[in-house]
């Protein structure tokens, strides 16, 4: 009997118990890893606050299917869900050593079959907890000609809504790259080319800041994005030296994706 074609398979979330289903869409998902089992979880990392629904994270998955040989769930209730690569496998209960992370992340691991995963490359996240808290705390603004602006986890009536589960919108900035200050002039050379970038890539965009509601940082030029899938968003990201974006999908809630 030949295995099925990434095109053939039945999606993994139908592969989940209709009774977790309903339990997992009411939690919500804070924790996606991809690798090859426990320990073996190394790689690029994305954060989700708040947790993202069950939909979401299962896409993911599926995205990133053919390359991966485990994946894991976690829930806002720290229980694990693992899964193959054909099916959900089983559920570990949250115990006092099944901990989240220090911040919760998303881990993409691409590991030959071959060979085994190294330990010594688990880390957790880069970016303080402190600082991550600053992030959520940001007021993003959009400058229209009405400005208006995004908080993370407050749904705002202003954003478009997608049929496509990872399309949305991304608040990103080019400036301090892994929050390091930077000169005027340096920040305006990676501004103005973050917004280069955008126009080769045909993205429709806004300019804007990312600014401490209390005034005690200086706000950032920032761009927002409308029509970018989460993966690309994070990317993007990256490229920029960005510890974290702001990403919202159909739901209309921005979330703050973390990114080290």
């Amino acid at each position: 009997m030949s295995l099925n074609t990434p095109s053939e398979r039945t999606p993994l979330i139908d592969s989940i118990p209709q009774h977790l289903q309903e339990e997992l869409a009411i939690l919500g998902i804070s924790h996606v890893s991809f690798g090859a089992g426990p320990g073996g979880m190394v790689g690029e990392q994305a954060g989700f606050t708040p947790p993202v629904s069950l939909e979401l994270a299962m896409c993911w998955i599926e995205h990133y299917r053919s390359v991966l040989q485990r994946a894991c769930l976690m829930d806002s209730a720290h229980n694990r869900h693992w899964f193959s690569t054909e099916t959900y496998d089983r559920t570990d209960m949250a115990t006092s050593s099944n901990q989240p992370p220090p911040v919760p992340h998303l881990e993409i691991v691409f590991e030959p079959n071959d060979e085994k995963p190294n330990k010594d490359l688990k880390q957790p996240s880069a970016v303080h907890p402190t600082l991550v808290q600053a992030y959520a705390s940001t007021e993003f603004r959009v400058f229209e000609a009405c400005p208006w602006a995004l908080r993370v986890g407050e749904a705002n009536a202003r954003l478009p809504q997608f049929a496509d589960p990872l399309m949305g919108v991304a608040f990103i900035t080019a400036h301090n790259p892994f929050s390091q200050p930077l000169s005027d002039r340096e920040n305006d050379q990676r501004h103005q080319s973050l917004l280069t970038r955008l126009k080769e890539r045909g993205y429709r965009y806004v300019e804007g800041e990312g600014g401490d509601i209390d005034g005690e940082w200086p706000s950032e030029r920032s761009v927002y994005i409308d029509g970018i899938d989460l993966i690309k968003a994070s990317i993007l990201g990256k490229e920029y030296g960005q510890n974290a974006i702001v990403w919202a999908g159909r739901d209309a809630v921005p979330r703050l994706i973390v990114l080290r």
